[in-house]
């Protein structure tokens, strides 16, 4: 018994010819657009909270005295990642930062607190570690195992201004084996 099924009208044809290939098309450009991407990028990385504008690079200090000094021991985070009394808390306690001793002359840490302060990400105190505010979860939710290294080496899976990005410059850091 053979069953024919009648052809479409040409005009559904037509239009499902189109579609294909309009997917064919959006799939030609996207594979290679998203290919480029880096781990933190590809997963809207720097979106948490608008501190990265959603391009995966991490806000690193502007100010030259901050960059140095917070910069020789650790990445120089940018200010608005902690409110204006988070900074203070942590600036005018260097003698015990995180366990070390990252203590400065005072006008070197004055410097410091004015510039951190000035540009913070809100007034009033928060978490001191930046791997411990709301957005900072929110925005690496589910995306990585913090298990075989710190959450605060960003240089894993994000490009930080000025820092060579480890894990190969590959983009996907060393979260991955």
């Amino acid at each position: 018994m053979t069953h024919n099924s009648p052809k479409p009208p040409s005009r559904t044809r037509r239009a499902l010819a189109l579609a294909k290939l309009g997917l064919a098309a959006a799939a030609l450009y996207a594979v290679p657009t998203l290919m480029q991407l880096d781990q933190a990028q590809a997963s809207g990385g720097g979106g948490g909270g608008g501190f990265g504008g959603g391009s995966g690079a991490v806000e690193v200090a502007q100010d030259p005295t901050a960059a140095k000094e917070c910069g020789d021991c650790h990445i120089a985070y940018g200010p608005r990642y902690l409110p204006d009394g988070s900074w203070s808390q942590m600036i005018n306690n260097l003698s015990d930062h995180f366990g070390e001793d990252a203590s400065l002359d005072k006008q070197t840490t004055q410097q410091i607190a004015s510039y951190y302060t000035a540009n913070a990400g809100g007034r009033g105190t928060g978490a001191l570690r930046i791997t411990d505010t709301r957005w900072f979860v929110g925005a690496h939710r589910g995306e990585v195992s913090f298990g075989r290294t710190s959450p605060a080496k960003c240089e894993q899976c994000h490009n930080i201004p000025g820092q060579k990005q480890q894990g190969g410059g590959s983009g996907f850091g060393n979260w991955f084996g």
